[in-house]
């Protein structure tokens, strides 16, 4: 599998240089510098040269609805197409990044509200392939700048995956269990990982995550276990914590403390032979 950023470069360099020449600075910057046929044009060529090629081809972290249809439309004709939508896409809107500036700033841009709907609509209709963070840990001072430019790009997100999606799920009706296929089974199945992680027949792995009701406020510092104390979601309101996190069935997340210790962790080699033509299965719920 070919996992590629999905942004035609020479487009978003054109349009920078368009967007600060006319001065404009601020948290609308980043995006009309990155708009969506910048993405566009990228994962079409990704999936033509898969096509081409034969290799599977990813496309990680897709903002637009537009690329959700562009992968469906791909596999429709029997290509090996897969594509990651990042919980800041499925969470955020470009309206929050008036409040929380270049805390927001990711690549590609939060998009607006009317897009992230559209995620959602592809979600529920097995458009999605996984769901994951993009996870990234800049110190504040690389996130704070006034000029939209000048931030790094990237957010935390590991600590809330589980519990902002889970939360989203809930009010919009789509099943746990197809959140579950999202966090867990397809990302086994793309990484060739389905004969030992990703569901809970016998003989696979007894990777189990504990959530359990418990309404509050995100703070991102108060577990002590993030590398950066800010967040874009700090202040959302959680319908659960993490009680518990289990390890082929041993316990290394208590809800409070990391209990697992160094060596626990096993290098897995992907499981070619076993491999489906169709990468892993995308299906409604």
């Amino acid at each position: 599998m070919a996992g590629v950023h999905n942004e035609n470069e020479e487009v978003i360099r054109a349009l920078e240089a368009r967007v600060r020449a006319s001065g404009v600075q601020g948290y609308l910057a980043h995006g009309q510098s990155r708009p969506v046929y910048s993405e566009t044009l990228a994962i079409t060529e990704i999936y033509e040269i898969g096509a081409t090629t034969g290799c599977r081809a990813h496309v990680v972290h897709c903002s637009t609805g537009r690329g959700y249809e562009l992968c469906a439309a791909y596999r429709a004709m029997g290509h090996r197409t897969t594509i990651e939508a990042c919980l800041h896409y499925l969470i955020l809107s470009e309206e929050d990044l008036a409040r929380i500036g270049g805390l927001g700033k990711v690549n590609p841009p939060i998009r607006p509200a009317a897009e992230r709907e559209q995620l959602w609509r592809h979600l529920a209709a097995g458009n999605i392939t996984i769901v994951s963070t993009d996870h990234v840990s800049w110190p504040l001072e690389r996130k704070s700048n006034p000029d939209m430019f000048a931030n790094a790009s990237g957010v935390p997100g590991l600590e809330v995956l589980y519990l902002l999606f889970v939360r989203e799920c809930l009010a919009r009706g789509v099943p746990l269990t197809w959140a579950a296929r999202l966090l867990a089974h397809n990302p086994a199945a793309l990484f060739c990982l389905e004969g030992s992680k990703g569901a809970l027949p016998p003989g696979l792995d007894a990777d189990i995550t504990v959530l359990v009701d418990s309404p509050h406020s995100y703070d991102p510092a108060a577990s002590g276990l993030n590398a950066a104390s800010w967040s874009p979601y700090t202040g959302q309101m959680l319908s659960h914590r993490v009680q518990g996190t289990y390890l082929r069935g041993e316990l290394v997340f208590d809800g409070t403390k990391v209990r697992a210790t160094p060596g626990t962790g096993r290098f897995l080699r992907p499981e070619f032979a076993g491999l489906k033509a169709g990468g892993p299965r995308s299906v409604g719920p």
